[in-house]
C-alpha cells in the first residue's frame, strides 16, 4: 500500500473537509459520526507545536477523522475535543508543514515538522477545494471501494473528477481501479491527470513509475520516480524502490545500490521487502560480497520471507560464502 491517507481514514474526511479558515479552524463531524457517548460533554487537550516549539501557523487545518469531534482550536496549537480519551485521529495540513495523521490523546504534545524547500506532500491540498458534490461522489466512490464493488466506484470517482477536473485525489484512486483491471493507458491517463492537478502530490508520481515500470518502460519509469525522488518522498519509498530497479535493468549497480538503501531506509512500513534483495543483488554486482551476504542475513532475520525467497537466499549465501 503506498503511504499517506488511505481511503478507510479520507472517507470521513473528505466528506466534511472544507477550504482553510485562518481565523476559525473549528471542526465538528456529522451527527451521525461514531462519537463515543460515554464521552460526551466531557472535554480533553492536547497541544501542537512546531519542532522548534513555536506555536503552528495561522493556516493551520484540523479535521476529525474517527471517534472524537473537535470544539475548538485556539490558533495557538491548543486543540480541544470530546470523544475517546485516546483512539482518536485528526488529519492536519497547512502550508509550509508536513502533513500527517496525529493521534489525539489527552494531554499530549504532538510537534508538527516542516516540509522541505522541495518537499513534496502526502495528501492533496486540492482536496480542500473540491465542490460538496464532488466529495460527495469521493465519498461514495470509497465507501464502494471498501465494499469491493469496483465497478460501481469507479462510477463515482469519475462523477467526482467531472465535477472537480483538479480532484488530484480521485484521479490518483481512479487510476488504481483502471490497472487493477489491465486497462494501463487509461490508468496512465489518470495518473497523469492527477499530477497536472497536484504537482507536489507525491503518490501519484510513484504509481505512474510502479505502472510503467511493470510494463517495462523504463524511460518513462525513470522520469515519474525521478520527479518523485526530487520531491523528497519520505513517506513513499516506492519511489526509491523503483528507480533502484531501473538502476539495476541498466546494469548499474552502483546508483542501483544507493536507491534501494533509500528505499529501506524510509520503508518504515515493511512495503519494500524485496529492497533488501535488490540491494543485495547490487552490491554483489559490484565487488561487495561481505556487503551482499550481511544483506541477505538481514532479509532472512527482518524481511519476512516467503518459504521459496528463503530457499533462494541461502543458495545465494552459500554461493557467496562458500563453505569447506
Amino acid at each position: 500500500m503506498l503511504r499517506g491517507l488511505t481511503l478507510a481514514t479520507l472517507l470521513p474526511l473528505v466528506g466534511q473537509a472544507a477550504g482553510p479558515q485562518p481565523q476559525d479552524n473549528v471542526s465538528t463531524r456529522p451527527a451521525d459520526s461514531p462519537v463515543n457517548d460515554g464521552f460526551v460533554g466531557q472535554s480533553f487537550t492536547m497541544n501542537l507545536f512546531m519542532e522548534d516549539g513555536t506555536p503552528p501557523p495561522k493556516e493551520l487545518v484540523v479535521r476529525s477523522l474517527e471517534y472524537c469531534r473537535i470544539i475548538n482550536n485556539f490558533g495557538s496549537g491548543t486543540i480541544v475535543f470530546i470523544g475517546a480519551r485516546t483512539g482518536c485521529q485528526m488529519g492536519v495540513w497547512a502550508p509550509g508543514i508536513r502533513s500527517a495523521i496525529v493521534p489525539l490523546r489527552d494531554g499530549s504534545t504532538y510537534l508538527l515538522k516542516r516540509l522541505g524547500e522541495h518537499e513534496g506532500s502526502a495528501i492533496s491540498f486540492t482536496v480542500l477545494n473540491a465542490p460538496p458534490e464532488a466529495k460527495k461522489a469521493y465519498s461514495k466512490a470509497a465507501e464502494l471501494v471498501l465494499k469491493k464493488k469496483s465497478a460501481d466506484a469507479q462510477k463515482y470517482f469519475e462523477s467526482a473528477v467531472r465535477l472537480y477536473p483538479d480532484y488530484a485525489l480521485a484521479w490518483s484512486e481512479l487510476a488504481t481501479l483502471l490497472e487493477a483491471q489491465g486497462q494501463h493507458d487509461a490508468a496512465r491517463s489518470a495518473l497523469i491527470e492527477a499530477i497536472r492537478a497536484d504537482k507536489k502530490y507525491l503518490k501519484p508520481l510513484v504509481q505512474l513509475a510502479a505502472l510503467e515500470a511493470n510494463l517495462n518502460r523504463w524511460p518513462a519509469s525513470i522520469q515519474a520516480a525521478d520527479t518523485a525522488i526530487s520531491l523528497q518522498p519520505i513517506e513513499f519509498p516506492g519511489a526509491y524502490y523503483y528507480r533502484s530497479l531501473a538502476h539495476l535493468q541498466a546494469r548499474e549497480w552502483t546508483p542501483a545500490a544507493r536507491m534501494a538503501e533509500m528505499a529501506i531506509k524510509h520503508d518504515s512500513q515493511g512495503e519494500f521487502p524485496k529492497a533488501i534483495l535488490m540491494l543485495s543483488t547490487a552490491l554483489d554486482r559490484s565487488g561487495d560480497k561481505p556487503g551482499a551476504i550481511a544483506t541477505l542475513e538481514r532479509f532472512l532475520l527482518d524481511g519476512h520471507p516467503t518459504p521459496e525467497q528463503v530457499v533462494r537466499v541461502n543458495a545465494d549465501l552459500k554461493r557467496l560464502n562458500p563453505k569447506p
